[in-house]
C-alpha cells in the first residue's frame, strides 16, 4: 500500500490468476504420497504437515 504503489500492480495479480487458472485448468493436483496431510501448531497458529504435491495431466473427456 502506500502513495507509492505500483500503478500496474492490480492488473499484475489479476493476469496471474488468469495464468494460473489457465495452467491448472489443463491438470489434476494429487498429493505425492498417500498419507494424510496433519495439522502442525506453529506459535499461536497451525498449519499444515510439509507435503508435495504432483500435477497430472487431466485427460479429455469426450
Amino acid at each position: 500500500g502506500g502513495i507509492r504503489r505500483c500503478i500496474g500492480m492490480a492488473f499484475a495479480q489479476l493476469e496471474m490468476k488468469l495464468v494460473i487458472s489457465g495452467i491448472l485448468t489443463g491438470c489434476e493436483l494429487a498429493l505425492a504420497a498417500n498419507r494424510p496431510v496433519r495439522p502442525v501448531r506453529r506459535g499461536l497458529t497451525s498449519g499444515p504437515s510439509p507435503f508435495q504435491m504432483v500435477m497430472k495431466e487431466r485427460l479429455a473427456v469426450h
